[in-house]
Protein backbone atom coordinates (compact mmCIF):
# COMPACT_ATOMS: atom_id res chain seq x y z
CA UNK A 1 0.00 0.00 0.00
CA UNK A 2 1.16 3.53 -0.78
CA UNK A 3 2.13 5.90 2.04
CA UNK A 4 -0.28 8.82 2.33
CA UNK A 5 0.63 12.25 3.69
CA UNK A 6 -1.63 15.08 4.84
CA UNK A 7 -1.22 18.31 2.88
CA UNK A 8 -2.38 21.83 3.57
CA UNK A 9 -1.54 25.22 2.08
CA UNK A 10 -3.30 27.03 4.92
CA UNK A 11 -0.01 28.17 6.48
CA UNK A 12 1.63 29.32 3.27
CA UNK A 13 1.39 32.56 1.34
CA UNK A 14 -0.92 30.83 -1.10
CA UNK A 15 -4.23 32.45 -1.98
CA UNK A 16 -5.80 29.01 -2.39
CA UNK A 17 -6.25 27.17 0.91
CA UNK A 18 -6.20 23.49 0.11
CA UNK A 19 -6.34 20.42 2.29
CA UNK A 20 -5.73 16.97 0.96
CA UNK A 21 -3.71 13.81 0.77
CA UNK A 22 -0.45 13.40 -1.13
CA UNK A 23 0.06 9.85 -2.33
CA UNK A 24 3.17 10.20 -4.50
CA UNK A 25 5.65 12.56 -6.10
CA UNK A 26 6.07 12.59 -9.87
CA UNK A 27 9.47 11.10 -10.67
CA UNK A 28 11.51 10.74 -13.88
CA UNK A 29 10.24 7.21 -14.48
CA UNK A 30 6.61 8.32 -14.34
CA UNK A 31 7.35 11.32 -16.57
CA UNK A 32 9.01 9.04 -19.16
CA UNK A 33 6.01 6.68 -19.04
CA UNK A 34 3.59 9.57 -19.60
CA UNK A 35 5.71 10.81 -22.53
CA UNK A 36 5.54 7.33 -24.10
CA UNK A 37 1.74 7.30 -23.67
CA UNK A 38 1.42 10.77 -25.22
CA UNK A 39 3.36 9.53 -28.25
CA UNK A 40 1.35 6.28 -28.41
CA UNK A 41 -2.08 7.96 -28.16
CA UNK A 42 -1.44 11.25 -29.98
CA UNK A 43 1.26 10.30 -32.50
CA UNK A 44 4.43 12.18 -33.36
CA UNK A 45 2.73 15.46 -34.23
CA UNK A 46 0.49 15.32 -31.17
CA UNK A 47 3.50 14.55 -28.99
CA UNK A 48 5.38 17.58 -30.31
CA UNK A 49 2.36 19.84 -29.72
CA UNK A 50 1.24 18.49 -26.33
CA UNK A 51 4.07 16.89 -24.36
CA UNK A 52 4.94 20.09 -22.49
CA UNK A 53 1.42 20.56 -21.14
CA UNK A 54 0.42 16.92 -20.53
CA UNK A 55 3.63 15.73 -18.92
CA UNK A 56 4.04 16.91 -15.31
CA UNK A 57 7.44 17.99 -14.03
CA UNK A 58 9.30 15.66 -11.67
CA UNK A 59 8.77 16.73 -8.07
CA UNK A 60 5.12 17.72 -8.42
CA UNK A 61 2.82 16.03 -5.93
CA UNK A 62 -0.14 13.80 -6.75
CA UNK A 63 -2.83 15.41 -4.58
CA UNK A 64 -6.32 14.30 -3.62
CA UNK A 65 -7.91 17.45 -2.24
CA UNK A 66 -11.01 17.70 -0.09
CA UNK A 67 -13.09 19.60 -2.65
CA UNK A 68 -12.72 17.05 -5.45
CA UNK A 69 -12.99 14.07 -3.10
CA UNK A 70 -16.38 15.39 -2.00
CA UNK A 71 -17.37 15.97 -5.63
CA UNK A 72 -16.61 12.35 -6.53
CA UNK A 73 -18.52 11.07 -3.51
CA UNK A 74 -21.52 13.37 -3.99
CA UNK A 75 -21.86 12.79 -7.74
CA UNK A 76 -20.73 9.19 -8.21
CA UNK A 77 -21.39 7.28 -4.96
CA UNK A 78 -24.30 4.92 -4.29
CA UNK A 79 -27.20 7.29 -3.75
CA UNK A 80 -26.01 9.88 -6.28
CA UNK A 81 -25.74 7.80 -9.47
CA UNK A 82 -28.76 8.28 -11.72
CA UNK A 83 -26.90 7.68 -14.96
CA UNK A 84 -27.54 4.27 -16.51
CA UNK A 85 -23.98 4.24 -17.90
CA UNK A 86 -22.39 4.38 -14.45
CA UNK A 87 -22.22 2.21 -11.38
CA UNK A 88 -21.71 3.68 -7.88
CA UNK A 89 -18.19 4.07 -6.54
CA UNK A 90 -17.31 2.67 -3.12
CA UNK A 91 -14.82 3.45 -0.38
CA UNK A 92 -12.59 0.64 -1.70
CA UNK A 93 -12.50 2.37 -5.11
CA UNK A 94 -10.87 5.41 -3.50
CA UNK A 95 -8.16 3.15 -2.10
CA UNK A 96 -7.32 2.10 -5.69
CA UNK A 97 -6.34 5.62 -6.76
CA UNK A 98 -2.56 5.40 -6.05
CA UNK A 99 -2.27 2.14 -8.02
CA UNK A 100 -4.57 3.23 -10.83
CA UNK A 101 -2.73 6.52 -11.42
CA UNK A 102 0.02 4.95 -13.48
CA UNK A 103 1.13 5.68 -17.07
CA UNK A 104 0.17 2.15 -18.19
CA UNK A 105 -3.47 2.97 -17.30
CA UNK A 106 -3.71 6.24 -19.25
CA UNK A 107 -6.59 6.15 -21.72
CA UNK A 108 -6.92 9.77 -22.78
CA UNK A 109 -5.39 13.23 -22.65
CA UNK A 110 -7.89 16.11 -22.60
CA UNK A 111 -8.26 19.79 -21.76
CA UNK A 112 -10.88 21.52 -19.67
CA UNK A 113 -10.89 25.23 -18.88
CA UNK A 114 -7.34 25.47 -20.29
CA UNK A 115 -6.02 22.84 -17.86
CA UNK A 116 -4.48 19.59 -19.05
CA UNK A 117 -6.22 16.45 -17.82
CA UNK A 118 -5.09 12.85 -17.78
CA UNK A 119 -7.76 10.13 -17.77
CA UNK A 120 -6.79 6.76 -16.27
CA UNK A 121 -8.93 3.62 -16.35
CA UNK A 122 -8.78 0.06 -15.14
CA UNK A 123 -11.03 -2.74 -16.30
CA UNK A 124 -12.83 -4.62 -13.56
CA UNK A 125 -15.13 -7.64 -13.87
CA UNK A 126 -18.27 -5.84 -15.01
CA UNK A 127 -17.17 -2.23 -15.41
CA UNK A 128 -14.25 0.21 -15.56
CA UNK A 129 -12.89 2.39 -12.78
CA UNK A 130 -11.95 5.82 -14.15
CA UNK A 131 -9.83 8.51 -12.46
CA UNK A 132 -9.26 11.98 -13.87
CA UNK A 133 -6.33 14.17 -12.78
CA UNK A 134 -5.60 17.79 -13.67
CA UNK A 135 -2.07 19.10 -14.11
CA UNK A 136 -1.71 22.32 -12.18
CA UNK A 137 1.21 24.58 -11.39
CA UNK A 138 2.16 22.91 -8.09
CA UNK A 139 0.43 19.56 -8.26
CA UNK A 140 -1.23 16.85 -10.28
CA UNK A 141 -4.65 17.02 -8.64
CA UNK A 142 -7.36 14.40 -8.48
CA UNK A 143 -10.41 15.82 -10.28
CA UNK A 144 -12.97 13.00 -10.13
CA UNK A 145 -13.55 9.27 -10.34
CA UNK A 146 -16.43 7.08 -11.47
CA UNK A 147 -17.29 3.55 -12.53
CA UNK A 148 -18.37 3.24 -16.16
CA UNK A 149 -20.22 0.22 -17.50
CA UNK A 150 -18.40 -1.66 -20.25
Amino acid sequence: MTDLYAYSTANRDDPEILHGIVFRLVDERERDGINRKIHELLGTKGFAENSASFCPKPGLIHLIDNEHLLHAHNRHATSAVNDTRQMPITLNDFLEIPELVNPRNIREFARSKHLARIVYSKELQSDMLVVVEEIRRRSVTFKTMYRAKK
